[in-house]
């Protein structure tokens, strides 16, 4: 790997790497999940014929910081320059306009002779972006939108939070910006998102099958133990609720404790697996229950990689619940339904209710132990007598 990689501390020295360079993409990401959309953008558009310069600007997570280390960009082209963003100080609305001038600036300049520019962006159109760099008879800007994670799919609003008068507003905008996508972008935008929104959810095998693509390219050697962990286990993703101040009193770790419980009961000792970037991870393994894999392998990442698949993944709404149904068919379990509202805010009970409606079609979910003792056991009984096959790669 040869790309420019550049620690941007002002907008100066990122129009100072950009330069006189011709670009005809350019993406901003956040997570690991964001990097691999935008090498699943990368490898679309190669797949297409189309040669690939550009940027990637990698900006600090709100609360984790910086989450995509360098050994991350394996697999970019030598094409992309890439630029970490760190403490600029501004709203993310300020710097996404900031960006978009200093790109529109390149694609204009006398010597870029590309018809069309790419705007790589995670989960939706990105209007701060697209109002500063618009289309015009030189060259075509075209969105490409690649997975946020579940939240691409649910409502932005947090109802519990908003006024009356600020939530008409806010419909106001995105009708009007809805009749924008559709007279000005639908032709045009590229969705790379695993599924499309119409009126039902629909699965979008090209996107299903290049992110698949790339988590076999970033194939990993897992030692016999990791293996032999997850071989046809019970797994239980872990989330950053508590980090983020959604949940009070411990109570996501109290339903944890009650689910080892059943599963030891029905003959498996679950891995817990950790989310990424839980900064609170002593909770779990004072737990001392379960096997804790604390690694900051992503799940999609672990899973990719062995040869026996685990029999059935359980979280509350972790992208993963989707991602292990649609790559590997794994059975998925969602435990939100068992979370009560004491001890957790409005704000989070909205994303469960949303969470629910749009994907009760391919996650199985369960309100209360006793129900997800039944569905959890109906699921191993059908591995023990061979009435599935267990998922080989």
């Amino acid at each position: 790997m040869n790309n420019s990689i550049e620690l941007i501390e002002g907008y100066e020295k990122l129009v100072q790497l950009i330069g006189d360079k011709s670009y005809n993409f350019a993406a901003m990401v956040i997570t690991p999940w964001h990097l691999k959309g935008v090498k699943c953008a990368i490898k679309y558009l190669y797949d297409k014929g189309i040669n690939v310069s550009g940027i990637l600007c990698i900006m600090e997570h709100g609360t984790s910081g910086m989450c995509i280390g360098q050994g991350m960009l394996s697999g970019l082209p030598d094409t992309i320059d890439v630029c970490y963003l760190k403490e600029i100080p501004s709203t993310f609305g300020k710097n996404m306009r900031k960006i978009a001038q200093i790109l529109r600036a390149n694609i204009f300049m006398p010597n870029n002779g590309y018809k069309e520019f790419f705007l790589a962006t995670a989960g939706g159109y990105n209007h701060f972006l697209q109002r500063e760099i618009e289309n015009n008879e030189k060259c075509v800007v075209r969105s490409i939108i690649f997975e946020e994670g579940v939240q691409t799919y649910l409502s932005p609003i947090r109802h519990d939070k908003m006024k009356i008068s600020a939530y008409m507003r806010y419909k106001f905008k995105r009708c009007i910006y809805s009749l924008l996508d559709i007279t000005k972008r639908k032709s045009s935008d590229i969705i790379l998102t695993l599924f499309t929104k119409s009126r039902h959810l629909t699965e979008n095998r090209t996107a299903i099958d290049l992110y698949k693509y790339i988590l076999n390219e970033e194939r990993i050697c897992l030692s016999d133990d990791i293996g032999k962990l997850y071989e046809d286990a019970v797994v239980i993703n872990l989330q950053t609720f508590y980090d983020e101040g959604e949940i009070e009193n411990d109570e996501d770790i109290q339903i944890i404790s009650a689910i080892v419980d059943i599963c030891n009961r029905l003959g498996k000792m679950p891995v817990i697996k950790l989310h990424p970037r839980d900064m609170n991870k002593s909770r779990i393994l004072e737990l001392n229950k379960g096997i804790v894999d604390s690694s900051n392998i992503p799940q999609e990442s672990i899973i990719n990689s062995l040869n026996i698949k685990p029999c059935v993944l359980i979280g509350f709404t972790t992208t993963t619940l989707l991602t292990a149904k649609l790559f590997w068919n794994i059975e998925t379990i969602s435990i939100s339904g068992i979370l009560g509202k004491n001890n957790s805010n409005r704000r989070l009970h909205t994303h469960i209710d949303d969470f629910r409606q749009v994907f009760q079609d391919i996650v199985v979910f369960t309100d209360d132990y006793v129900d997800f003792e039944n569905k959890l056991s109906e699921i191993i009984n059908k591995g023990n007598n061979g009435l599935y096959e267990k998922r080989y790669d």
